[in-house]
């Protein structure tokens, strides 16, 4: 993900910072694979799978808090 703050150079202001809602703009993300991949279909529902356990474990929440996203 791209991190205005580390481009502006005020990461020092980290944990200073309060982020309020709600966003002006919420980028999506997006994942590719060469189209010459061995096995992207594989690939691509393993990740998907992946993520949607994270989604329900809380992983990808507790990950996202962390990094401060």
């Amino acid at each position: 993900m791209h991190c205005v703050t580390s481009d502006l150079k005020i990461g020092y202001l980290m944990g200073k910072l309060v982020w309020l809602g709600p966003a002006i703009e919420a980028p999506q993300m997006h994942i590719v694979l060469s189209k010459n991949a061995t096995d992207k279909e594989k690939k691509m529902e393993a990740f998907n799978r992946g993520l949607q356990s994270m989604e329900k474990d809380g992983s990808l929440a507790k990950m996202i808090a962390e990094a401060g996203i």
